[in-house]
């Protein structure tokens, strides 16, 4: 596999998908840890990506409650 690809998929276009509307359903695959884009990601967007991620994955959970 080239080495860029996984920063441009992962860490850009379903990184992007994924942030378009946070889900309805808190078990959505889109809330999931994305393994592969936190290894090509920088020590900076690995914390903004897991701050995101919480941060959607409260969302959902508060959706569901309703």
């Amino acid at each position: 596999m080239i080495s860029w690809w996984p920063r441009i998929w992962h860490c850009g276009i379903k990184l992007w998908w994924n942030r378009l509307w946070v889900r309805a359903d808190e078990f959505h695959p889109s809330l999931d840890l994305d393994m592969v884009a936190l290894e090509a990601m920088t020590p900076t967007e690995r914390a903004a990506y897991l701050s995101d991620l919480f941060r959607r994955r409260e969302i959902a959970h508060r959706r569901a409650l309703l």
